[in-house]
Parts: structure tokens; C-alpha cells; sequence
């Protein structure tokens, strides 16, 4: 198989129906001892039960009336994410079936998968799948193109003795009518990764990755306060290469701004595009709400602001 090396943070564009089942457990032999996302533990003191949504789009080409939903977390009695279901009432997605995303862990507790779904008929899209190496995680698979004939996979690299990754790589086997495009049959893309006290701060991408995505680098700023999702994992991030945009499932704080560089090589110049996120916080110091601005390729700003509720009883699980 001949291979070249992109980087491009890019949606991955289709779904195809696969009957997948969880039932296939994998085990590591290094027991999680902290809360950090390359651990696959996600358990946080105060647990998210609902995330609501207050979106709006304006800009000079489009815009769009303001609207409102909301997503549900449940948790296990084992202090565990069991399910989220996005936008459950059907008012964003204009559908009956409401997105969902369980959760299924191995023997030492890590997360071993997530089986995405449309309703809850129990047949599964997608079935994205964790590996472990040394305790950490290393690798994230799922099927992709018809028949699931394609794997796509996430690979995080590690440098010994370090706990964050120096670098993410994302590869992607091509349907045949791109490898004329590409000029191979898979992109292997990647992203040099700079942390800081537990929060990416920088990535990097290397040359073929500015073939593809104009990008030369991107920088991030977060606060100081606690991030209630670090660790969690969505099929939406993984299935669209999210980690590059949106880091936060793997860093410490909250992110307050993101700086995308993009690099044209034709007059050697560099331009910006910037993504920023404000919060109000609990007297604990947790986000209470926060909102995203972001810019589209339509020249139009999106607005989302998002407002959480935690576990009143401060736990979780069933009581």
C-alpha cells in the first residue's frame, strides 16, 4: 500500500449502516490512577446531565433564527458515562431519532468503545474502538466506505516516560476516484502536539499537511479554571478529526481562544482566523455556561452558547 503524509483537520463526509455489537472487550494490564484523558477514564467529581444549546447564526450571506435544544448525559451506578443523546427532542436535527453515543469499558474501567447510533432501536452506525499501550491510549479505529471495507484510525505517539502525546496521526484509506487527486490510495496525516501544564498549547502540522489544509499551525489559550470534559470522548469528534479543532476532551482547562495560521507559500505570506469560547462560572470554580464565536467558510459567525447541569446531588449515578 503506498502511503503519503497529510494533516488536515477535515469532516469526515458520509455514514454507512453497519450492525455492529459491544460485546467485544478488550483489556490492558495497567489500571487507570488518575483523571486524564490518555488514561480512556472519564470520571469527573461533578458530573454534566444536560447541555443546553442557545444557537444563532448571522453574517452577509446567510443567518438563522435563533433556536434552543439540548442534550442528555446519564451516568452509571459505577460512576461512569453510560449515554449521551444529542439534541433528544428533535429540534435542531429536525429528526424523531435523536443522535446517540454509548459507552462501553473494559475490565480495568477504561473506555474500550463507543457504538453511535440514530435512535434507540439498538442497531449501531458506527462502533469506534480504543487501544491501549503502556497504559496509554494509542490508537482509535472505526470502519468507514461501504460494507465498513475501509478502517480509518486516530494514532497518538508518545515520546518514554511522557503521559501527553508529541503527536496525533490521522489515517484514511481513499476511495478509488481520489487516489488521482491525492496521488495514493491512503492519507496519513499528522500534527506535531505542544502541551503545558496539561492543555495543548500548540500543533504543528508538517509540510503535506499545509498541501491540504492551508494550515501552518494552530495556537490555544485556556483559563484556570477546572474543564468538566476532559476525557470525554464523542463519535462526532473522532469520526470528524476534531481533536485539532477542538482539543478540550484532552486538556486540563478551558479553552478561552484558538488562532488558526494559514500560510500561502504563492506571496509567503500569513494569515489569521480566530475562534473564542467565554465563561461564567459555579462558586467551585466549574464553567456554569460558556459561549463559542466562530467564523464559517460562508462568511458567516456562529453563536452557540452552551449552559450545563451538573449532578445536584454532586455525584453520579443512580441514586
Amino acid at each position: 500500500m503506498k502511503k503519503n503524509h497529510f494533516a488536515l483537520s477535515a469532516t469526515v463526509i458520509g455514514c454507512t449502516l453497519m450492525l455492529l455489537s459491544a460485546a467485544c472487550q478488550r483489556t490492558d494490564d495497567i489500571f487507570p490512577n488518575t483523571q486524564n484523558a490518555f488514561r480512556g477514564m472519564y470520571q469527573p467529581v461533578n458530573a454534566v446531565v444536560q447541555m443546553r444549546h442557545d444557537l444563532h447564526e448571522e453574517g452577509v450571506e446567510a443567518s438563522i433564527d435563533s433556536l434552543t435544544f439540548f442534550d442528555r448525559w446519564s451516568w452509571s451506578s459505577d460512576r461512569r458515562l453510560a449515554q449521551v443523546e444529542f439534541d433528544y427532542t428533535g429540534t435542531y436535527y429536525y429528526s424523531n431519532s435523536p443522535r446517540i453515543d454509548n459507552y462501553y469499558y473494559n475490565s480495568n474501567g477504561r473506555l474500550d468503545s463507543i457504538c453511535y447510533s440514530l435512535g434507540t432501536d439498538g442497531n449501531y452506525l458506527r462502533t469506534y474502538r480504543f487501544a491501549y499501550s503502556g497504559g496509554l491510549l494509542s490508537r482509535i479505529s472505526f470502519p468507514f466506505g461501504q460494507n465498513g471495507n475501509r478502517t480509518y484510525t486516530t494514532d497518538f505517539l508518545y515520546r518514554n516516560g511522557e503521559e501527553y502525546p508529541y503527536a496525533i496521526v490521522f489515517t484514511h484509506p481513499l476511495q478509488e476516484w481520489l487516489y488521482d487527486i491525492y496521488h495514493t490510495d491512503t492519507l496519513v496525516k499528522q500534527w506535531t502536539l505542544e502541551w503545558e501544564n496539561g492543555n495543548l498549547v500548540r500543533a504543528t502540522a508538517d509540510s503535506m499537511a499545509w498541501y491540504t489544509s492551508g494550515l501552518s499551525h494552530i495556537e490555544y489559550f485556556y483559563d484556570n479554571h477546572p474543564n468538566p470534559f476532559q476525557g470525554y470522548f464523542s463519535s462526532q469528534l473522532i469520526g470528524k478529526e476534531g481533536f485539532i479543532d477542538d482539543p478540550t476532551c484532552l486538556c486540563r482547562n478551558n479553552m478561552v481562544r484558538r488562532v488558526n495560521y494559514h500560510y500561502d507559500r504563492r506571496n509567503d505570506s500569513t494569515t489569521t482566523s480566530e475562534s473564542t469560547w467565554s465563561y461564567e462560572y459555579l462558586p467551585n470554580g466549574l464553567p456554569a455556561n460558556f459561549t463559542a464565536v466562530y467564523p464559517t467558510m460562508y462568511w458567516t459567525e456562529i453563536t452557540d452558547k452552551i449552559t450545563l447541569t451538573y449532578d445536584p446531588h454532586g455525584g453520579m449515578g443512580e441514586e
